[in-house]
């Protein structure tokens, strides 16, 4: 947009506020932290803060924060209960139903975000089929960017597990999406979950039908994009694998 971020001008930090709130709709806690990447900026080049010293963002502010409010929402709690009453609605012959499937179980082993691996907008890195490899009981699979490594410095690999005779187990579910892509003649280069055989799993679409399926089992919760991720790590933890572990998975992600 052509602006110029150092030092920011007040009508062009007001449009940023307005932007991460009602066109991003972060809630307040989240843009607060946005704007301390700003503070910084201006602080690393030698400038004063733009906000401490500036009223009319001050107020901007507390507008902001009177309008979207400033409570904290935890994300729904997504029981393994939860995930077999998902898997009963869904048609595993399905392309579209079986990726589901497997992203549900992948984000909940992986405690990954289904933003780490789905299609969100044109700057999401799509997880391809090249990206799994096969290890000793179950899968590995390779991403080169996340939140955190935004800039290809290194890669993460997450084991998924193989859980023999388990419903819930992801290894055998990504087992049986891999051979349907077979059958269908995917490349490695293709998006290993589809809505179709041309056209990637959306994360917008995932929400919605996961959400769609919970109400159609009578669950009045929905799932969020870190409901999979941090309830997988509250089932680890109650599973006996320690702290410090978790803590190690949950932070690379």
């Amino acid at each position: 947009m052509s602006i110029e971020p150092v030092p920011v001008s007040t009508g062009d930090f007001s449009l940023y506020i307005a932007y991460l709130a009602h066109y991003k709709k972060f809630r307040f806690c989240t843009i607060e932290n946005y704007l301390e990447v700003v503070k910084h900026l201006h602080k690393a080049n030698g400038l004063k803060d733009p906000i401490t010293d500036n009223w009319h963002i001050k107020h901007l502010l507390l507008g902001v924060k009177q309008d979207i409010g400033d409570a904290q929402v935890g994300a729904t709690v997504v029981t393994p209960n939860m995930l077999l009453m998902k898997k009963k609605e869904l048609n595993l012959c399905r392309l579209y139903d079986l990726s589901i499937w497997v992203a549900c179980l992948i984000g909940f082993f992986g405690l990954l975000r289904p933003g780490n691996f789905l299609l969100k907008d044109k700057h999401t890195p799509i997880l391809r089929i090249e990206q799994i490899g096969s290890i000793d009981d179950g899968f590995s699979i390779t991403f080169h960017k996340t939140k955190t490594i935004q800039f290809r410095e290194k890669q993460l690999s997450v084991v998924i597990p193989q859980i023999t005779g388990h419903p819930l187990c992801p290894a055998s579910a990504l087992y049986r999406l891999l051979s349907l892509h077979e059958i269908l003649g995917s490349n490695g280069k293709l998006p290993l979950w589809c809505e179709s055989v041309i056209k990637s799993l959306d994360y917008e679409n995932f929400i919605s039908f996961v959400n769609d399926i919970l109400a159609n089992a009578g669950c009045g919760d929905k799932v969020t994009g870190h409901s999979l991720r941090r309830v997988g790590a509250t089932f680890a933890f109650q599973a006996g694998l320690a702290g410090e572990c978790i803590r190690y998975l949950h932070v690379e992600k």
